[in-house]
């Protein structure tokens, strides 16, 4: 074969080489030379394998098919925990609170007055379907301490209540849950809450996440 210096035309794209008579540009097989990508598409000279079975390589069709690769906008199936969703961070608390004697009902961990930017979360969950809890809490005392996330306005719309426990909590994890009603739609102000079957234990809250998705 011999030896050619190509060029790319600037307003087609096409390659080209120059003869005496001007530019001659490149077919699938003009003069022998072969370019590269139509070669191996099917209907060239040199075809590649195409849909191989897995781990091999070859071209891919755009398809929904075990070998076929799929397009750029395509969705993930599932729902709740299982699906490809991006998750957001919707509520932030990171203030160590002793909580002392702290009760054997519940009892907001943080107040307003004292607790500023850690006391209520304003979320919407216009969207979402499913949430996630990551919390610290230190156990100091003797009895079984539970905490949760409430409503403000409503303490009996609870959006999640965490078994009894009585060990550190480092960290507590809801996992992916669904949301419960009524935190399916609108704006909700969250505030935490914590209790102990034992009224003088002094639990330390060190805070929580909130997740979205």
């Amino acid at each position: 074969m011999p030896v050619v210096e190509l060029y790319c035309d600037p307003v087609t794209g096409k390659l080209f080489y120059l003869t005496a008579s001007g530019k001659t540009f490149l077919s699938n097989t003009t003069s022998g030379l072969p370019l590269h990508a139509t070669d191996h598409q099917p209907g060239g000279g040199d075809v590649m394998t195409v849909d191989a079975v897995a781990a091999t390589g070859s071209l891919r069709t755009i398809g929904t098919g075990a070998q076929q690769a799929s397009a750029g906008n395509h969705t993930h199936a599932g729902g709740g925990g299982g699906n490809a969703t991006v998750s957001h961070l919707v509520a932030y608390a990171a203030l160590s609170k002793a909580m002392t004697n702290i009760g054997t009902t519940y009892k907001d961990i943080y107040v307003s007055l004292t607790d500023l930017g850690n006391d209520y979360h304003l979320i919407d969950f216009t969207g979402a379907t499913s949430f996630r809890i990551v919390y610290f809490w230190d156990y100091v005392g003797t009895g079984t301490q539970q905490v949760r996330w409430v409503d403000r306005a409503n303490n009996a719309n609870v959006l999640w209540e965490t078994a009894g426990f009585t060990a550190d909590q480092t960290p507590g994890d809801s996992g992916w849950l669904a949301l419960p009603a009524p935190f399916t739609t609108g704006d909700f102000v969250i505030e935490w809450q914590g209790k102990s079957t034992t009224a003088a234990d002094d639990p330390v809250a060190k805070g929580f996440r909130i997740f979205l998705k």
